[in-house]
């Protein structure tokens, strides 16, 4: 006979799979009327409707039969929070938990997050990475043809470096300068591309662009030949609306006439939408900043949807119990309350027409040079829109 699976049966009844853990535990001491099976040694519940009925009463009555955890959990964040985190970025965390559940993307990328998206990368996983790989190797020429000189190139949100080093192959970069929130892929970033090049200058700078400007750091670096900015990755697309204006618009600003930006987006397509190849595996590695918070990550249930209203998809952690949580901030102690069956949002990434993006761009005051598509990823030469 058909036996379910555990995770499968937690995911359908919105429970954890402590819970199911438990719900079987009963049935062996005859606590509760499921059927059971035992298969390779471990206990197993039936398919059968009989079960279905029986699983979906005990989920609606609440019956949460934790015998090695409690259902609620307080947590003073540790030192390590604080120690990792700047003043500004401990208040975000905390605002994004308590006003909207969730924690931004671009923390994620910090500490061990950095080692694991190089590794990732590496290893070919993102269908999305080898795309602008492709893409960027298709407009070589194009970026030839715009700007005819060696040129500065400026890599926004640089990630492990490994893109920038096609142009680096291609001789065409005087200095790269590379730009990140996260020290430790910077880090990364440096020693990757020195494997690739010894006669570029390479210079990295820790910057969060939603919180700081370019100007200074450009200021350095103009030059009257033009320079390539990238924000390649589809690292757009990790933003709303709002945000995603604000970063094109600082970014517009210190550009001069004779300077590219190169970016990237994701197209909006049936086959997009459902594709969650990328995160389906990613739950412990992307968890390492909720279970730095206190959260017990491998107790807790994953999901993925595609909000269609706002045409993004989006990776959950579904909390196993409830959560009390004390931040320090500001010589105060902030309290966030969480429920169990509460959901907090891990990754978010818009989708876009076509249009969309051309009207986004053009908003920002930018022209489009050239435009090529890949495997729906869109990727886009434009410079300032003259008078």
């Amino acid at each position: 006979m058909n036996t379910l699976i555990n995770s499968q049966i937690a995911k359908k009844l919105s429970v954890t799979k402590t819970t199911i853990a438990n719900y079987i535990q009963d049935a062996k001491d005859k606590k509760n009327n499921l059927q059971t099976i035992e298969v390779d040694g471990k206990v197993k519940l039936l398919d059968t409707p009989t079960n279905w009925n029986e699983l979906e009463q005990l989920a609606k009555e609440g019956r949460k039969f934790n015998r090695t955890t409690t259902n609620h959990k307080t947590v003073s964040l540790p030192k390590s929070f604080y120690e990792l985190f700047d003043t500004q970025s401990q208040f975000e965390i905390y605002r994004d938990l308590e006003t909207l559940q969730e924690i931004d993307l671009k923390y994620h990328y910090t500490n061990h997050g950095a080692e694991f998206w190089d590794s990732r990368y590496k290893q070919k996983v993102s269908s999305v990475s080898i795309a602008i790989e492709q893409l960027l190797k298709n407009c070589v020429y194009d970026i030839k043809h715009s700007l005819t000189h060696k040129f500065n190139f400026i890599d926004i949100g640089c990630g492990n470096g490994f893109p920038s080093n096609l142009l680096l192959r291609e001789h065409l970069v005087k200095k790269y300068i590379g730009l990140d929130i996260s020290s430790e892929l910077l880090e990364i970033c440096r020693n990757n591309l020195r494997e690739f090049t010894s006669s570029v200058e390479i210079d990295t700078h820790a910057l969060d662009l939603q919180k700081s400007g370019l100007e200074d750091l450009v200021a350095k670096w103009n030059s009257d030949e033009g320079n390539l900015f990238a924000f390649i990755g589809n690292t757009i697309c990790n933003y709303n609306q709002i945000d995603r204006a604000d970063l094109l618009n600082a970014i517009q600003r210190v550009m001069t006439k004779n300077d590219m930006l190169i970016i990237s987006y994701s197209l909006n397509s049936k086959e997009n939408n459902l594709n969650f190849r990328y995160v389906q595996d990613q739950n412990m590695e992307r968890a390492w900043l909720p279970k730095l918070i206190g959260i017990d990550v491998t107790e807790c249930n994953y999901d993925h949807v595609f909000d269609a209203q706002k045409q993004c998809k989006i990776k959950y952690l579904q909390l196993d119990k409830n959560y009390t949580l004390k931040f320090r901030l500001f010589n105060e102690e902030k309290i966030i309350t969480l429920n169990a069956g509460d959901k907090i949002a891990l990754w978010k990434h818009y989708l876009f027409s076509l249009e969309e993006i051309v009207r986004e761009l053009n908003f920002s005051n930018f022209s489009i040079q050239f435009l090529k598509i890949h495997q729906d990823n869109v990727f886009i030469g434009c410079q300032i829109a003259l008078p």
